[in-house]
């Protein structure tokens, strides 16, 4: 006999989120690897030791925000939404049935505000890179660097023309100290016209996102965007590097501070870095001079 049911969920039933979780799901996995207590102890001077009302729990917060990632959750509503009543993600959370979910404005403004002036997304970063580097992962053998361009949520008509310092400045003071170093090698006067000081650029800036930078090359969309510069290690793609620039900024500009990061950050966990590959847009003077420098060998 056929059987058709009602549609009416009344009945009450006993049941753990333990059990209902899967044994082999990603978020298993995840928490097994990665203990997210050392948050509390970098987030401590944030909060009142003594006094005030509880607040939410800061690796709640983190780790529902970690899930949005993994998981392509781009609206903190939305978020909100899919915890609720999704059983693996309060598993991951370590919330019960019966305990209430973080409210979407409190996610948006931990994230914005006390979490960013603490430097926790850079921390959890570099955690994780740890844990990775422990594991055999992040070896130092071959580096690999290009920039992707991410678009900015600023309307194309938002676009002014406005003068600014040249961003460049710090790239350009390298440049006048390889040219001294030049000149002296060849016997010429060491004086030179300084690049580096300061500049009035005209540049195409939003006046809704003055972060962003106008992108325009070839083969790529035109139109207010960022730059993410990323950095990694060839033998399992591992990320152990990012910088985010405004859309116009040339790609090898922020790259030899990426370097010195890099052999500084993997330095600290016993890891040197032997060579580094980039593409064409990377292949100047002043590039290939400091990695020589460094003992770094450079394929373009």
């Amino acid at each position: 006999m056929m059987k058709q049911n009602s549609g009416v969920q009344i009945r009450m039933i006993t049941a753990s989120l333990e059990e209902l979780v899967p044994s082999d799901h990603f978020l298993r996995k995840l928490g097994a690897a990665v203990n997210f207590n050392f948050i509390y102890d970098d987030l401590r001077p944030y909060y009142c030791a003594d006094n005030g009302k509880y607040s939410i729990d800061p690796v709640v917060i983190v780790k529902s925000l970690l899930i949005g990632f993994l998981y392509g959750i781009n609206s903190e509503r939305r978020l909100e939404q899919e915890l609720k009543y999704n059983v693996a993600y309060r598993w991951f959370l370590g919330l019960s049935f019966d305990e209430k979910i973080p409210d979407h404005s409190t996610i948006s403004q931990l994230r914005c505000r006390k979490f960013n002036d603490a430097d926790l997304f850079k921390k959890l970063f570099l955690h994780i890179l740890k844990l990775c580097a422990e594991a055999g992962l992040v070896s130092g053998k071959l580096l690999v660097t290009d920039s992707t361009h991410i678009k900015a949520n600023a309307s194309k008509t938002s676009k002014i023309a406005v003068e600014l310092q040249n961003e460049g400045a710090k790239y350009l003071e390298r440049l006048d100290e390889y040219e001294k170093e030049e000149r002296k090698r060849l016997g010429l006067p060491e004086t030179i016209r300084k690049t580096s000081e300061p500049k009035k650029v005209t540049q195409t800036k939003s006046f809704t996102d003055s972060e962003t930078g106008w992108l325009q090359r070839p083969g790529k969309p035109d139109g207010f965007h960022y730059l993410s510069h990323q950095t990694l290690d060839a033998e399992n793609g591992i990320i152990v590097d990012v910088e985010v620039t405004a859309g116009n900024v040339s790609d090898n500009t922020p790259f030899l501070e990426q370097m010195e990061r890099v052999e500084n950050t993997l330095g600290t966990m016993g890891i040197e870095v032997d060579e580094t590959s980039a593409d064409s847009a990377y292949d100047t003077a002043i590039i290939h001079k400091e990695l020589e420098e460094r003992g770094i060998m450079l394929y373009v």
